[in-house]
């Protein structure tokens, strides 16, 4: 039996980028590159052009990206890869078309430059 949920899951290391590659995919696609972790972190250090949206604020997170174009490029990162994950699995749901997150996340990022 064929079921629903299946036809939107994602698979954990689908549009995974590692930290070298993100910024440049980014930048090259004119992707929107979105923070999903909470502002205190975002105010500590972030990538360079991104826009933080705190995932755990799903009814503002979902009214942000209910205004975006599905085919717009998305590059979401979040401090180790597992919030990352589940906006990755939300975004899909929605209908976006490239959304891509960054392998490891921001801490792995930031250990890598």
């Amino acid at each position: 039996m064929f079921k629903f949920s299946t036809l939107f899951s994602v698979k954990p290391n689908e549009n995974l980028i590692n930290s070298s590659e993100f910024l440049p995919a980014a930048n090259s696609n004119n992707g929107l590159i979105i923070d999903v972790r909470r502002l205190k972190d975002f105010k500590m250090g972030h990538l360079n052009k991104s826009i933080h949206i705190d995932f755990k604020k799903k009814s503002t997170f979902k009214n942000y990206f209910a205004k975006i174009n599905k085919n717009q490029a998305l590059y979401i990162y979040c401090n180790s890869g597992s919030t990352s994950q589940s906006a990755l699995k939300l975004l899909t749901n929605m209908g976006f078309l490239s959304v891509y997150k960054l392998k490891g996340g921001y801490s792995n990022w930031s250990s890598c430059v």
